[in-house]
């Protein structure tokens, strides 16, 4: 993915942040407001390398607790745990079926709210604040909103970024000096 490619999906970070905090209909809609950035984090552990990946979670969590009332960085651990556990398994992950892409943005979305929620859970208590997190029954209705629209919103956001990326940055042309189906044709 060329540098174009990480200025657009920065940008889109950026407006997934302000979607997930500026427009409030989902959260009074369905009760639970969605989380756009762990699918991101899958596009972005499948499709970028190590380095960009890592300073896209970082990007992504800087701007989400900056909006929100986490302790700043809680959100990040999470968000680069699951796009380092994307990347170094991409090898091995079908990354173009509709089936998987929905199963790794669930187990995302499911993941990183959990691992956010402990992360916020031992600041507050190492700080002594006290206004750690409200945790009752009604959390995992909430939970489960969220890791299925996260799950559904993967193929979505495959589907854009590779129709985006293949409009926008140029196709290289395969090297045709050496044609596989070439026959050297030897008489005597």
């Amino acid at each position: 993915m060329k540098s174009l490619g990480f200025i657009l999906l920065f940008a889109c970070a950026f407006f997934a942040v302000f979607f997930q905090s500026a427009f409030n209909g989902f959260r009074y809609s369905i009760g639970a407001q969605i989380d756009l950035l762990p699918p991101l984090m899958v596009f972005a552990g499948i499709r970028m390398r190590m380095i960009p990946m890592a300073l896209l979670a970082i990007w992504c969590g800087f701007l989400l607790d900056g909006v929100s009332q986490n302790p700043l960085g809680s959100s990040m651990i999470p968000l680069f745990l699951v796009g380092w556990a994307v990347n170094f398994s991409r090898a091995w992950l079908v990354q173009d079926l509709f089936y998987s892409q929905f199963l790794m943005g669930f187990v995302a979305s499911t993941l990183v709210p959990f691992f956010t929620l402990l992360t916020i859970i031992a600041v507050s208590s190492l700080k002594g604040l006290p206004n750690s997190p409200d945790l009752h029954w009604g959390l995992l209705a909430r939970w489960m909103i969220v890791a299925v629209t996260g799950g559904i919103l993967t193929p979505i956001f495959f589907k854009v970024f590779d129709k985006t990326m293949q409009a926008l940055l140029y196709q290289a042309m395969p090297d045709s000096r050496f044609r596989v189906n070439r026959e050297i044709v030897r008489r005597r």
